[in-house]
């Protein structure tokens, strides 16, 4: 009996360490398994996100937009899935006319411009130089001669297919990106991590479209002056930075009391919040966006959401007379609508903004604008000269766009249009690259 006991638990024994081999031979199988099916999920889900960005900034410049605003575009539709770094992304923007029988691109028309990176990716080396050019061109070419016959095939280089398409105008974004890898393999084989992906979009020449700008939600008097050292902030006076704030001895070319009409670089201009001479007014970018710090945060965060017209707002209003409803989105955006006239989505000069009111001092909107004085960032604000209403009724007229560096500010707790907040900031230049918009029924409600 003892002998049957004994060989029974030794045969328990021996089962149990079969079992625990078998699963230590099996687990790294396994997990290799998992993990590759994680990778490539990964990787797709991430490819598709560059086709989007593509899509949309080449919609964007289709419809009148600028090259960095393309960018911008591009940008604005993973600022919430994937790092904006510039050295993971280069961005480059094509525009050309083919040619009468369709067959190929006019030479002289042919542009492409790099609008967005440091050149960094990994397989940036390829894109330089007659190869790029001649292989982008067969690319755009190939996207344009391509069509879907009645029955959902797609045909391509066809003299119908060529007919159409002679003569006509067209741009497109090449978008690419280093994703990284779950495994790291990004080390090994990094070339199969950069993801890429052209987009063009064909569009007829129109007098109606116009080349709006991408900006950052403040709108800066041209009545102010820059500042004197009476009025220049004190350490403990400000919000951010904490430590090592700019003084006026850091500023060799500044020249105070000077207006912003005859600015130079290197002037300073401390900027109260307000909406009389000389102040500033926070912004929202159409009239459907909440009166919240939400609202503001999108609005300051890189690369800006002036032209973001996929990204769903944080809070925005969702009624039958809501302006996305009449300019024929699918829902809230972030993006620029002028106010009455919700089809005009190009930021021009002449144009109407409309102000943001309420209490904006956020740990979101205070980490943005943080990220902007620590990376020393350039940031296109809009200057007004004439304002209607007041509160959340106040809207801004473009006189024109600024670049300005900001170098500190202080956010309070009030509401309103005067709390005592302001900001300080460095003069770079005046932007004249937006035009008067060729609109001709710009109206306020």
């Amino acid at each position: 009996m003892k002998n049957i006991k004994a060989k029974t638990r030794n045969y328990l024994f021996q089962g149990k360490g079969q079992s625990l081999v078998e699963v230590a031979l099996f687990l790294p199988l396994a997990l290799m398994l998992i993990a590759g099916v994680v990778e490539i999920s990964q990787w797709l889900l991430v490819q598709n996100r560059i086709n989007t960005a593509a899509r949309a900034a080449a919609r964007f410049g289709a419809n009148g937009g600028k090259d960095e605003g393309m960018a911008a575009v591009a940008l604005g539709t993973v600022t919430q899935t994937l790092p904006i770094n510039a050295d993971s992304w280069d961005i480059w923007t094509v525009r050309g006319t083919v040619n009468a029988d369709g067959s190929d691109i006019v030479d002289k028309t042919f542009t492409y411009s790099h609008v967005y990176g440091n050149g960094s990716t990994q397989r940036y080396g390829e894109f330089s130089g007659s190869n790029f050019e001649s292989q982008l061109r067969k690319q755009i070419l190939e996207a344009l001669q391509s069509d879907i016959d009645g029955n959902g095939n797609v045909v391509t280089n066809t003299s119908s297919v060529r007919t159409a398409i002679g003569g006509l105008q067209f741009v497109g974004s090449y978008v690419q990106y280093d994703a990284r890898s779950i495994l790291g393999l990004d080390y090994f084989v990094d070339d199969l991590y950069t993801v890429r992906d052209l987009a063009v979009m064909r569009t007829f020449p129109s007098g109606d479209q116009t080349a709006g700008c991408s900006a950052f939600p403040v709108a800066v008097n041209l009545g102010i002056r820059s500042v004197t050292s009476s009025y220049w902030p004190a350490p403990n006076e400000f919000t951010y930075p904490t430590s090592n704030q700019p003084r006026m001895a850091d500023f060799p070319k500044h020249v105070p009391d000077q207006p912003l009409e005859n600015a130079k670089p290197g002037y300073v201009y401390f900027i109260q919040q307000g909406g009389g001479p000389g102040n500033f007014g926070w912004l929202k970018w159409n009239d459907d966006l909440a009166d919240s710090a939400n609202t503001l945060e999108d609005g300051f965060t890189m690369p800006g959401s002036s032209v973001d017209y996929i990204t769903p707002p944080q809070n925005a209003r969702n009624s039958q007379n809501s302006s996305w409803r009449q300019a024929g989105f699918s829902g809230p955006v972030k993006g620029y609508m002028e106010p009455g006239d919700p089809m005009d989505q190009s930021l021009n000069k002449k144009d109407w903004v409309a102000g943001l009111t309420g209490a904006v001092n956020s740990n979101g909107v205070r980490s943005q604008l943080n990220n902007h004085v620590d990376n020393k960032r350039y940031l296109r604000l809009i200057i007004w000269d004439e304002s209607q209403g007041t509160g959340s009724n106040a809207k801004y007229k473009v006189k024109g766009f600024a670049i300005f560096r900001l170098l500190g500010y202080r956010l309070n707790q009030g509401n309103g249009n005067a709390d005592g907040s302001w900001i300080l900031a460095e003069f770079v230049k005046m932007d004249d690259s937006c035009g008067e918009t060729q609109s001709t029924n710009p109206v306020l409600p």
